[in-house]
C-alpha cells in the first residue's frame, strides 16, 4: 500500500466526495420541498384565482363546484335569484381535506379587511369591495368518506360563511353511470349522501339541494359533458337552477331525504328496466323534422321531445312547432299547411298571421326544415313526424274540417317532399274540469277522443306510422295547466317515437 493510498484510508472520505453528497442531498431536500409545497399550495392557488376573479368585479354571490360547473352560467343566478352578479368557478380537490383547506383560505380573503383595501388600490375604478352575500357550492357528496369528513366541511363554512345564505346542490349523477357501478357501490353513494344532509339539520342558512331525482335527468344520456360526474348541459343547467334556487322543488333535509333518494331508487329501476333510457337505439342515419305545436315549439335542446330523440338514437332532428297553432287551415290560422308551404313568396303573409295570433314561430328552422325536404340528396332516411290535435279541439275546429286539412296536408308532403316515412302523433289526454278532461265537445268541434279518430284513421289509409301519446307509461307526465307535457312526459314521448320509427 503507498504511503498515499494510507493516508486517504486515514483522513476518511475525501473532501470533494463530501462536498458533492452534500449537494445532493440539498437538491433532493429542496426538490422534495418544492413539490410537497407546490402540493400544499394548490389549494392556496386556486383560492388566489378566485380571488383575482372575485375582485374583477363586485359580486353578490359566487358559485364554486367541486364537479365541472360549464354548464352553469352567472346570468342563471343573477336571473332566478335576484342577485347583481355572480362568479362561476371551479375547484376540484383531490380529497375533502383539500377541499375545506380551500374553502378555508378563500373565506379569509373574503373576510379580510386589509385584502379588500389592497384589491382598491390595485383597481381606483372601483367603489368598493361588497363581501359575498350568497355562497353557492356544487358538492359530490361521494367525495366524503366518514362522517368526520362531513363535520369537518361542515365546520369549515360555520367558521367563515355563517352570515351569509349557503345553498348546496349535490352532483347529479347520470343513471348510466349509477347503475354501472353495481348495487353495492350504488348504496354506499345513497348511504352517503344521506349522511350529508342529514348533518346540515341543524343549520339554518345552509339549504341542500337534489336534482337527482328527476327521471329525465337521470336518464338522458346527453344532460352531461365529458363523463359521469361532469356538469349538465347548458340549458339542462339552467332548468336545475330554476327547479332548485328558484322554485325551490328539490330542497331535501333530514326529513326527506329517504324519499328523495327513494325517488332516486325508482327512477333508476325504470332506467334499468327500459333499453331505450339504458341503452339507447341506433337512428344515425336518419333526418328527422318534427311539425307541431307547443309540445314540441315551447321546448329547446335535451329538454324537448326532439331533443329526446337526437340524445338517445343519434338521429339529426330538426323542430318546427309553433305554440298554439291548431292543424287546420282556416284562413286565419296558417296550420300545418301553411308551415310546409312556407317559402319566400309567402313569408310575409305567414308573419303577419301568425303575429296577429300572438305566435313568434322560428321562421329560420322553417325555411331550413322546408329546403332540406325539398332536397332530393339526403344523408340517410328522412322522417317527418307530424304532432297537432290539442288546439284544434280546444279552438272548437269543426272536425270534417280538421279531417280534410290533415289529408290536404299529406297530399301536399307525397307531391312536394322527398321522405322515407310519416310518423302521425295523436295528442296526450289533457286534465281540465272546465273542458271535463277532453270528454266536452268545444264550439263546432268534436272531444279531444274524436281527433285522435280522425289521425288514426287517416295514418292507416295514407300508409302512416301512428302513435297515440296515451298509451305512454309512467304517472305525472303533465305539467301543472293540465295540457303540455314535463320533462318526464317529454322523455317518454321522445322514446316513443324512436320506439315507432324503429318498429314502423
Amino acid at each position: 500500500m503507498s504511503e498515499e493510498t494510507s493516508e486517504k484510508k486515514k483522513n476518511g472520505i475525501p473532501k470533494t466526495a463530501v462536498i458533492i453528497a452534500v449537494i445532493a442531498l440539498a437538491a433532493v431536500a429542496v426538490t422534495g420541498c418544492v413539490l410537497l409545497f407546490g402540493m400544499k399550495k394548490a389549494d392556496e392557488k386556486a383560492a388566489l384565482q378566485l380571488k383575482n376573479d372575485y375582485f374583477k368585479q363586485p359580486h353578490d354571490a359566487i358559485f364554486v363546484s367541486m364537479y365541472d360547473p360549464s354548464g352553469f352560467l352567472p346570468e342563471d343566478f343573477t336571473t332566478y335569484r335576484g342577485l347583481d352578479t355572480c362568479v362561476v368557478t371551479f375547484y376540484k380537490p383531490a380529497d375533502l381535506k383539500e377541499m375545506t383547506s380551500f374553502l378555508n383560505r378563500f373565506g379569509k380573503v373574503l373576510a379580510s379587511k386589509q385584502e379588500s383595501e389592497n384589491a382598491l388600490a390595485e383597481n381606483e375604478k372601483r367603489d368598493s369591495v361588497p363581501l359575498v352575500k350568497h355562497l353557492f357550492l356544487g358538492v359530490s357528496p361521494d367525495l366524503f368518506s366518514s362522517e368526520e369528513d362531513v363535520e369537518a366541511f361542515k365546520t369549515s363554512l360555520g367558521e367563515f360563511y355563517a352570515d351569509k345564505d349557503i345553498d348546496l346542490l349535490l352532483a347529479p349523477y347520470s343513471g348510466r353511470y349509477l347503475l354501472s357501478l353495481g348495487e353495492e357501490r350504488l348504496d354506499e353513494i345513497k348511504d352517503k349522501t344521506k349522511t350529508f344532509v342529514c348533518a346540515f339539520d341543524d343549520v339554518e342558512n345552509v339549504h341542500i339541494y337534489f336534482p337527482g331525482s328527476t327521471l329525465w335527468l337521470s336518464a338522458n344520456p346527453d344532460c352531461y359533458i365529458e363523463g359521469s360526474h361532469s356538469a349538465p348541459e347548458e340549458s339542462v343547467a339552467s332548468k336545475i337552477i330554476r327547479y332548485c334556487f328558484c322554485d325551490g322543488a328539490y330542497e331535501v333535509g333530514g326529513p326527506n331525504i329517504n324519499d328523495a333518494i327513494f325517488e332516486w331508487s325508482r327512477n333508476l329501476s325504470t332506467i334499468e328496466k327500459n333499453p331505450l333510457m339504458l341503452d339507447g337505439a341506433d337512428l344515425k342515419n336518419h333526418e328527422i323534422t318534427f311539425f307541431g305545436d307547443s309540445i314540441i315549439g315551447h321546448y329547446e335542446g335535451p329538454l324537448s321531445a326532439p331533443g329526446v330523440v337526437e340524445a338517445f338514437s343519434g338521429a339529426k332532428t330538426e323542430s318546427c312547432g309553433i305554440g298554439g297553432m291548431p292543424l287546420t287551415d282556416n284562413g286565419v290560422y296558417p296550420g300545418l299547411y301553411g308551415m310546409l308551404d312556407y317559402s319566400d313568396e309567402n313569408a310575409a303573409d305567414f308573419a303577419e298571421k301568425t303575429s296577429s295570433l300572438g305566435m313568434n314561430p322560428d321562421s329560420a328552422n322553417l325555411t331550413q326544415a322546408i329546403s332540406n325536404l325539398r332536397n332530393e340528396e339526403a344523408a340517410g332516411e328522412r322522417d317527418i313526424v307530424i304532432e297537432f290535435g290539442i288546439n284544434d279541439y280546444q279552438a272548437g275546429m269543426p272536425t270534417d274540417e280538421f279531417e280534410k286539412s290533415l289529408k290536404k296536408d299529406l297530399d301536399y308532403i307525397k307531391n312536394q317532399f322527398h321522405y322515407d316515412r310519416i310518423l302521425i302523433v295523436a295528442p296526450c289526454f289533457i286534465w281540465r274540469d272546465d273542458l271535463q278532461n277532453g270528454e266536452m265537445p268545444v264550439g263546432n268541434g268534436g272531444t279531444l277522443n274524436e281527433y285522435r279518430e280522425i289521425l288514426k284513421n287517416t295514418a292507416e289509409e295514407y300508409g302512416c306510422l301512428y302513435l297515440d301519446l296515451r298509451d305512454m307509461p309512467g304517472e305525472n307526465l303533465l305539467e301543472s295547466d293540465g295540457i303540455h307535457l314535463n320533462e318526464n312526459g317529454r322523455l317518454y314521448m321522445g322514446l316513443a317515437v324512436i320506439e315507432s320509427l324503429l318498429n314502423g
